[in-house]
């Protein structure tokens, strides 16, 4: 199974032991086939020839000293010196022939510790080699991991730091969903990532491994991060607002029993919000999904035809968003959690609603006259 990511400069680290690799297997070749050459190839067969040849050429010499010290006694050329030359061309006869096993092993001799001589100096050249290129470049690669390390920690105290000054938490928009914290992130390949911050992945992006597909993953919602499909972190369903993560949230329940128009107010107010305050001057509003939008405005279309929209159904909603950027102190995305008025009337139904534990504000509705008593009340009071 292929990896995720690779951890920053991985691929450095890989590319250097491939090249390490490389450079070893070239030396250890370059020393075999020098060690080979000398030890039982070409060059121990002419080290051996040298050496018979250092043997016959010696002779060769002591011969000519024998004649010149014959000579320098006035000892005329005789049948004993020519005998003894050819003692002297026997003896070496018998040590090139006779004595060969020991010829080759002085040459084997010779050609090893010629052979060792320059293992040596290439012993010295990858040395120095090592010195000059792989090992600067090593600690060059550790200097870097470290330095990501001092940086990326700060990052992410800071981008923590700016969440908590600015009161954002992430939280799932789902009203069974108690979650607050960093959402999972999906690549477009379908990969999920619930870790995607600074990190060894990558300090300001981590890069997708899937086979085929190489996507560069922002970090940092500042550097795009938020651009990418999310899921909660808890539950795994999508988070469909766009500004989740740079509004701090604003759950708002709007709570009431049935019909009593809570559906109607979130359709009416929200245009209000959206036109009201976004018509302030450096003031921005707008619904937080495109989806909610055009559901919106379907709805609205309906309502200014005098037609009711359907009622709100369901065990499990999600939240209504609005992103509301109103000055650089007022910044929220209101979460409007619309229930069915069906909820209201057991605590059961109510105590599974886990949004409640985080509400910043309740719009309540009261309609007296869907209480049975009035009701009963008000019919009888109409009668004749």
């Amino acid at each position: 199974m292929a990896r995720q990511r690779m951890y920053v400069y991985e691929r450095a680290y890989v590319d250097y032991a491939s090249g390490l690799k490389r450079f070893v297997q070239l030396i250890w070749r370059a020393c075999t086939d020098v060690w080979n050459w000398f030890w039982q190839g070409t060059g121990a067969k002419v080290i051996e020839v040298l050496l018979q040849i250092a043997i016959v050429a010696a002779a060769s010499f002591a011969g000519y000293l024998y004649i010149q010290y014959e000579r320098a006694h006035d000892h005329p050329f005789s049948f004993s010196t020519f005998f003894n030359l050819v003692v002297l061309a026997l003896f070496v006869m018998m040590i090139l022939w006779g004595w060969k096993a020991l010829v080759h092993l002085v040459a084997r001799i010779v050609s090893g510790g010629i052979a060792l001589l320059i293992l040596a100096a290439i012993g010295l050249v990858t040395t120095a080699i090592a010195i000059i290129v792989f090992i600067p470049y090593l600690l060059f690669l550790f200097t870097l991991t470290a330095l990501s390390f001092i940086v990326f920690l700060p990052m992410r105290a800071i981008h923590g730091l700016w969440l908590l000054r600015r009161q954002i938490t992430y939280r799932c928009p789902y009203d069974d969903c108690s979650y607050s914290g960093m959402p999972i992130h999906v690549c477009s390949c379908g990969q999920h990532y619930s870790d995607l911050q600074p990190s060894f992945y990558g300090i300001f992006h981590h890069t997708c491994q899937k086979p085929n597909h190489k996507q560069k993953l922002p970090t940092l919602d500042i550097f795009g991060r938020n651009k990418l499909d999310r899921l909660c972190g808890k539950c795994g369903r999508p988070l469909i607002f766009s500004d989740l993560g740079e509004l701090a949230e604003k759950p708002i329940a709007i709570v009431g029993g049935e019909n009593t128009g809570k559906t109607i107010f979130l359709r009416q107010v929200t245009r209000q919000i959206v036109q009201t305050l976004g018509s302030k001057h450096g003031s921005k509003v707008h619904v937080a999904s495109p989806i909610q939008e055009r559901a919106l405005q379907s709805d609205l279309a309906l309502l200014d035809q005098g037609r009711v929209v359907a009622k709100t159904s369901g065990d499990v909603l999600q939240a209504f968003g609005i992103a509301a950027r109103l000055s650089k102190e007022q910044r929220y995305l209101l979460y409007m959690f619309d229930a069915p008025g069906e909820i209201f009337q057991r605590m059961e139904q109510m105590g599974r609603k886990q949004s409640f534990q985080h509400l910043a504000g309740i719009i309540l509705f009261v309609d007296p006259f869907t209480l049975p008593e009035l009701r009963d009340h008000s019919l009888t009071k109409q009668m004749p």
